[in-house]
């Protein structure tokens, strides 16, 4: 059986999740016939292409977070390091920008 919440693999018996807490009710047995596929093990890959394209990242996000928790974790992953970069690169440049206009620096 596996966590609902975080993935993390969890014994019959358990009531909660010893990884996240979650309640027995927030767990997926994952049954032997299932295909590999359906496992979710999480996905660097995506999490990357999240953090080129946070809109993307987003979305998988809000689809895949009850179906593949650690799929959708690595995607808002990347999507909020992205967007935290760009606000930091946006506030940045904005500054140097009144620096320039109000002459504190000169650009040749």
């Amino acid at each position: 059986m596996f966590c609902r919440n975080c993935g993390h693999e969890i014994n019959p018996n358990d009531k909660f999740c010893r990884n996240c807490g979650s309640s027995i009710d927030e767990f997926v047995t994952v049954n032997a016939h299932h295909s590999d596929s359906s496992i979710d093990r999480g996905s660097v890959g995506l999490g990357v292409l999240s953090f080129f394209f946070p809109l993307a990242g987003l979305i998988l996000f809000l689809c895949w977070r009850k179906e593949k928790p650690l799929t959708a974790k690595h995607c808002g992953i990347g999507a909020l390091i992205s967007i935290i970069i760009n606000v930091i690169a946006f506030v940045l440049v904005c500054i140097l920008l009144a620096n320039v206009f109000s002459g504190q620096i000169i650009v040749s």
